[in-house]
This record gives C-alpha cells, sequence and structure tokens, in this order.
C-alpha cells in the first residue's frame, strides 16, 4: 500500500470509491473497514474523506480504538459523518489512552456519569465517550461483549436525565440499536435497556441473549402507545410474557416481529400480544417448540392469525403442530383456517411429517380463500421410520405442488435425504 503516498488525490479517491461500490456489507464485514483502509497510509489519513467514517466496525476485540478517537480530535467535523458504529469489544486501555478519549467530550455535560464511568472501567469510559461523540449523527448503534455490558445502561442514565425535548438532539437520528451478549457471562436486562424505546428516532430494536432479571415490572421505561419503533428482533433471549407484553405493548405501530430461541414464556402464551398489532403487523418471524404456544398464535382467546389484516409474509421456526398421524386423519388445528388473506409468502421451517394435512388443506382451498398467496416453502425434518412410508409421503407432497401451481402457488420443498 506504500505505492499510493505518490498517487494523485483524485486518482486516490476513484480507488476508494470503487472499492465502496464493489464490497458488498458482508464483505465489508469479513475484511477491512473502510476507516481500517485509511490507516493503511498516511497520505489517505491526511485525506480522510467523509465517507471513510460513515461506518466504523470494530470487528476485533484487540483492536485499538485511541487511533480512531485521535483523528476524529484532529478532525471534529468527521464526528459528524459517522452514521454506524459497531463495538464488538476494547482491547484493555491505560490511563494515557482514557485520557485521549475524554478529550473528545465536554465532560461538564454529565460529571456524574463521566466520573462514575472513568473510575476502574476503562473500557466502558472508552465505549463511552466514544458513542457519546457520535450520537448527534449516529444511525446505528451495536455493542457486544463482556467489556461493553454496562455500557448502554450508563447511556441510559445520561439520556434519560434530560427533558424529553433535549433528547433529539442526543440521539436524533438513531434508527437501529442492536444489542448482543450472547458470547458474554453477563446478560442485558431487558428492562434496564427498554429506555432506548422512547428514542423517538428509533424504528429497529434488536436484542440477542437478553434477560428479564428485574423483578418489579414498574420500572419498564417506555410508556404504552408512546414508541416509534416498527422492528422488534429478539433472539436467544429469556423473560417473562409479562414484560414481553410491555415490549409490545410499547410500540404505537409495530410492523415486523421476530422471535427466535427465546425462552421462559412462564403460563402465558406470547402470541395472544401480538394481536394489539392486527392492524400493522406486516412481517412475523415465529419460533417456539411448545405446541400450546404455537397453538395459541393460530387462534386464541383475543382473535385468530387471520385477523392480521396487513401481515403478508409469516416464517414459523419448528413448525410440529399436530400428531404425526394426523396428517391422514385431518384432525386437530387447521392452520389453512387461520392464515390472513394478505399473506403473500409462507416459509414453515423445521417441519415434522403433519405439515402434509396441513399443506394438503391449503392446496384443497378455495382460491379465494387467500388471493393473494404466492410462495409456500417448507422445509421438513424429523422423519422418523415406522411412522409413514418415504415413498407414500414424497407422493403426497408431489401432488399438493401439481394442484397449488394450479392456482398460481408455488410451493417449495426442503426434504429429509431419504425421502
Amino acid at each position: 500500500m506504500a505505492v499510493l503516498l505518490d498517487l494523485p488525490s483524485e486518482l486516490l479517491l476513484d480507488i476508494l470509491s470503487f472499492v465502496r461500490t464493489t464490497l458488498n456489507l458482508s464483505a465489508r464485514l469479513q475484511k477491512s473497514t473502510f476507516f481500517a483502509l485509511s490507516l493503511t497510509s498516511k497520505r489517505l489519513n491526511t485525506l480522510a474523506n467523509p465517507f471513510l467514517y460513515h461506518e466504523y466496525v470494530n470487528l476485533d476485540v484487540r483492536r485499538e480504538l485511541s487511533p480512531f478517537a485521535n483523528t476524529i480530535i484532529d478532525r471534529p467535523d468527521l464526528a459528524a459523518h459517522v452514521r454506524r458504529l459497531a463495538l464488538r469489544g476494547v482491547k484493555r486501555v491505560y490511563n494515557g489512552e482514557l485520557d485521549t478519549i475524554l478529550r473528545l467530550v465536554d465532560t461538564k455535560d454529565f460529571p456524574r456519569t463521566s466520573t462514575s464511568v472513568s473510575e476502574g472501567r476503562p473500557q466502558e469510559a472508552v465505549a463511552f465517550f466514544l458513542i457519546m461523540t457520535l450520537a448527534p449523527k449516529l444511525e446505528y448503534l451495536h455493542l457486544e461483549s463482556m467489556d461493553l455490558i454496562r455500557v448502554s445502561w450508563l447511556i441510559l442514565s445520561l439520556v434519560l436525565q434530560k427533558a424529553p425535548r433535549e433528547i433529539p438532539g442526543i440521539f436524533g437520528y438513531l434508527k437501529i440499536v442492536d444489542l448482543d451478549c450472547r458470547d458474554s457471562k453477563w446478560n442485558i436486562d431487558i428492562i434496564t435497556v427498554s429506555g432506548f424505546l422512547c428514542l423517538p428516532s428509533l424504528e429497529t430494536f434488536q436484542l440477542r441473549g437478553a434477560v428479564h432479571s428485574i423483578i418489579d415490572a414498574s420500572q419498564w421505561k417506555c410508556p404504552v402507545r408512546s414508541s416509534s419503533v416498527a422492528s422488534i428482533i429478539l433472539e436467544e433471549g429469556s423473560f417473562s410474557a409479562g414484560v414481553f407484553s410491555k415490549l409490545i405493548s410499547s410500540s404505537k405501530a409495530l410492523r415486523n416481529f421476530v422471535s427466535v430461541g427465546n425462552t421462559s414464556w412462564c403460563a402465558r402464551s406470547p402470541g395472544t400480544y401480538l394481536l394489539e398489532h392486527r392492524s400493522s403487523l406486516e412481517t412475523i418471524h415465529w419460533s417456539l417448540s411448545d405446541s400450546h404456544f404455537q397453538a395459541d398464535l393460530i387462534s386464541n382467546e383475543k382473535g385468530s392469525m387471520r385477523d392480521f389484516q396487513k401481515l403478508h409474509t409469516l416464517i414459523w421456526d419448528q413448525f410440529q403442530l399436530g400428531e404425526l398421524s394426523a396428517w391422514r386423519h385431518g384432525t386437530g388445528l387447521r392452520l389453512v383456517d387461520h392464515l390472513p388473506s394478505s399473506l403473500v409468502s409462507l416459509v414453515l421451517k423445521n417441519c415434522n411429517l403433519a405439515i402434509i394435512g396441513h399443506l394438503d388443506d391449503l392446496a384443497d382451498a378455495d382460491s379465494t380463500w387467500l388471493p393473494n398467496l404466492e410462495t409456500v416453502n417448507v422445509q421438513m425434518t424429523m422423519l422418523r421410520e415406522g411412522i409413514v412410508q418415504d415413498e407414500i409421503a414424497g407422493y403426497h407432497l408431489r401432488k399438493i405442488a401439481e394442484r397449488s401451481a394450479l392456482k398460481n402457488v408455488r410451493m417449495e420443498f426442503t426434504l429429509p435425504s431419504s425421502i
């Protein structure tokens, strides 16, 4: 890269523009970020083109943040260009490096917070002050690892002390909050971080590995129907149905909901709460192994899945509704009776053979029942010898696909290798 030092600035800009347009997000996350590329030579660092700083992804916990902070100190105008910040941990820092980070901010704005965060927790201090410096223009914030587990609480302890009219000035553009503590021995408490839902610009709230450890649910920080969040994504968490209800009820109009690998719902099915957003939900990605809770999502005392007026995509992982023998006899709750007429795409993952009965009903249903349905994707697993002969199952699936094709519905199957 030393050869770049002698290239004209215009050519360097062309090279960097080409890199930006050809590397997709996945490739950038696997390789160096644009910030790392800018550090390759002093010439590039001197140029400090604003688009180099739109995104900073701290891929390696061993990577130092102080060079990034130093650059922003030298060019404070660049802080306004950072839109995406992803921190996966912070290398052990020392007092000199902490002093560098502290130069980023005017600590008189929050002296109590700055004092508490700086004492004995330098990694947290580095992340906290960096985030608060970039906060006014930040659109995407991703935090993970044990080093950063308290940072979200520190941010909220500052932001929530401000008057509501002042909050947009701190995180006025933040659209996505993504907190991940799955690889940490410490967990994020969902009640503690619920304050993020109060941010007026927030669109997506994603928690991975969150728990419900605070017993007093009255500490929930976001009032009912006050949050602008449209997408809630929960993965591998553990919390009660009551807390789940508060989370769902916080949104004014929830459009997208994902729940994968979550546990500890207690006796109350979480499916009943989703009906609060029957007029706005467009996408549901659902994963529950408990067949009772699965049935409750389809139909419960508050209504039926058919009541979702705008639902166009339903992704159901671990669909195990019905007994393995029920596919022949048509017993049990019929999924087809409760699918909304707005549905366009249905994806059923990790299904047992009981799904054949539901697909049979779907293929035989009147075309006016699901007028917008275009694709059905089914991934079947758990084929157990003796339950049904392979060739019989394969024959039924082929016939179902043929009947569906006559209605312009494309059925796709991923089957066990033995079928």
